[in-house]
């Protein structure tokens, strides 16, 4: 990890428990948000010639 990182984390965890929760949450809801740009441009491509 980097220094960066390394310093969010322990900050993070001198959180409350209730607050490290949010955090967790948040931050594995962003993992959601991850699309391949090249598998999103092969969609649109599809739905675009299917008509």
């Amino acid at each position: 990890m980097t220094a960066g990182i390394d310093e969010m984390t322990r900050l993070a965890l001198t959180l409350p428990v209730d607050q490290r929760a949010q955090v967790a949450s948040a931050l594995l809801a962003s993992l959601d948000d991850v699309t391949d740009p090249a598998e999103l441009h092969q969609a649109w491509t599809a739905k675009i010639t299917s008509g």
